[in-house]
């Protein structure tokens, strides 16, 4: 086999991203990282219907039925999601390894797959299971764009496991909803070619809709949510945010936030500042490449709605994370939407095999750029940045320091 230095670079590459995460992964199993995600993992029907029940459901019928703990079900949960997920980005942007800065760029970006390592708050978060779909969706498109599986497939694997899982994990955690919008149309580019009728996507879209409706807005009683907090009482002696539980399992729970949040990450210029300053960090880049590399004709767009379809998919994820917080999650959802439309376009790649690419003045420069952005920069999780004095300054250079300090 011959001697390639391009997979030699991505396979050290990804070593790296795999071994940070691997020491991330070990300290959840010693640690619980987020405890309040923890907390409202119990969340469970003893009592009845309440939101975010699933989980919790299914991890306490463990405990009781085969005795494992619902820490050990929620540590290795995230930790098979998130590995998962890491491995099918890697598989993705392997594509872009000829060009080196692009590569990095991706393989390290704050607002992408190193957000929840960049930034702890963002771990053990179910948003995880929103991106690993948004992941597998890319996948199955460019794979159907190089011929490697036909529409058939394709559209059998929509309906019966990506519209499920949807439907799955709006039950674990309702953030799924926003990225409803982004499933549909990312089908709808590619059966447009193929006049496959729009029509045919009602049904899931409904079935979609009602359950997140159902969600939203299903009455759940204060009977309900005692017999579910007596039921995790029984279960074990745990030392639970009961606030973090109680705010996700009441219907109108996030409703009392809305003036709180708005206040804080829209009407506060310094946090603003920072929030807008991420949001077109997770979207012009890819906006860039899709017009760059198409001009250059090193992609090829087939669908000429493919921007707007991107910015449409956004909308909801942008609309919703000033009036309900936690905006890094948000804008790292952004970020992996935005990713999807670029990464779903064959990439021709560079027939050159080389580490690093030349070194010109201006190519310094960019190199410059995405070591800064990369190495020095991270996405804050949530909250009041200006009152925790929280910059955009931070990143994996820090994680470093820690390091060796350890």
């Amino acid at each position: 086999m011959k001697y390639s230095k391009n997979l030699l670079f991505f396979y050290l590459s990804s070593l790296f991203v795999l071994t940070i995460f691997s020491y991330l992964f070990y300290t959840s199993t010693s640690y619980i990282i987020n405890f309040w995600t923890f907390s409202q993992s119990h969340l469970n029907y003893a009592g009845g219907f309440v939101k975010r029940g699933l989980f919790g459901t299914i991890s306490i019928l463990f405990e009781d039925k085969y005795n494992i703990k619902t820490s050990l079900t929620f540590t290795y949960f995230f930790i098979f999601f998130y590995l998962l997920s890491i491995l099918l980005y890697l598989y993705i942007i392997k594509e872009y390894i000829s060009d080196k800065i692009l590569f990095v760029f991706l393989l390290l970006s704050p607002t992408l797959i190193m957000f929840s390592f960049n930034d702890l708050g963002g771990y053990q978060r179910f948003d995880i299971l929103s991106i690993f779909l948004i992941l597998f969706h890319t996948i199955l498109i460019r794979n159907y764009k190089k011929k490697k599986i036909k529409l058939k497939i394709y559209l059998k694997l929509f309906y019966f496991f990506i519209i499920p899982f949807i439907v799955f994990s709006l039950f674990i955690h309702e953030i799924q909803a926003w990225t409803i919008p982004f499933h549909f149309l990312f089908l709808k580019q590619v059966t447009e070619n193929n006049e496959y009728p729009t029509k045919k996507l009602f049904p899931s879209f409904i079935i979609c809709v009602i359950a997140t409706l159902l969600i939203f807005f299903y009455p759940v009683s204060q009977n309900t949510i005692e017999i579910m907090l007596k039921k995790v009482s029984l279960v074990a002696n745990k030392d639970l945010w009961l606030n973090a539980v109680l705010v996700a399992a009441k219907t109108g729970g996030n409703l009392g936030v809305i003036e709180y949040e708005l206040n804080t990450n829209l009407f506060n210029f310094y946090n603003l500042k920072i929030n807008m300053f991420f949001i077109l960090l997770s979207i012009i880049p890819f906006h860039f490449f899709i017009k760059y590399f198409s001009n250059k004709r090193v992609i090829q767009i087939e669908n000429i709605k493919t921007l707007k379809y991107m910015y449409v998919s956004i909308l909801p994820l942008f609309i919703f994370l000033f009036p309900i917080g936690d905006t890094g999650r948000w804008i790292n959802m952004i970020s992996f939407v935005s990713f999807a439309y670029f990464a779903q376009f064959t990439f021709k790649t560079n027939t050159q095999d080389n580490f690093f690419p030349k070194i010109s003045l201006k190519t310094l420069l960019l190199i410059l750029i995405v070591i800064i952005y990369c190495f020095f920069i991270r996405l804050p999780h949530c909250c009041n940045l200006q009152a925790k004095q929280i910059t955009i300054w931070g990143g994996l250079h820090k994680k470093f320091i820690v390091f060796y300090y350890m």
